[in-house]
């Protein structure tokens, strides 16, 4: 996940889907209850690369 990318507040989550989806939606509702709006961009690919 990023959020704010390009900005002085960006934020970038990465790892395993299972293993990151909890941290995601904590760092999304503190972010937005910090700043407002939030644009967040999610790149995800399958784990058979």
């Amino acid at each position: 996940m990023g959020a704010y990318v390009g900005m002085p507040q960006q934020t970038l989550i990465h790892g395993p889907l299972a293993e990151v989806s909890d941290k995601i939606l904590a760092t999304r509702a503190a972010l937005r209850a910090e700043h407002g709006w939030i644009m967040d961009i999610y790149l995800m690919r399958r784990g058979d690369d």
